[in-house]
């Protein structure tokens, strides 16, 4: 699986046969902002949610960027994963 940084829409993208589940951010002050996760009815409990959150911590920190997550779905899976806190900033 691939997935693609698509810079002019701000989202990572992930295509999972004809589907496409994405995540949308925002970059600002060497912040990434996740703003919200969307993965298609049909895909939904597969795992790929938290692929996509993980593609958001390795280029969070691959460009030594804190990671604030508005998006719920984000949220959740950076709580339960605490050592990811490292990477974590504030609002």
């Amino acid at each position: 699986m691939e997935i693609i940084n698509n810079i002019d829409k701000s989202r990572f993208e992930l295509k999972v046969l004809d589907k496409t589940c994405y995540m949308e951010y925002l970059i600002k002050m060497k912040t990434l902002i996740v703003a919200h996760t969307e993965v298609p009815v049909e895909l939904s409990g597969q795992g790929f949610g938290k692929i996509l959150v993980r593609e958001a911590i390795n280029f969070a920190k691959e460009n030594n960027y804190k990671l604030i997550a508005v998006c719920k779905f984000t949220e959740r899976f950076l709580n339960n994963h605490t050592e990811y806190n490292y990477i974590r900033g504030d609002l």
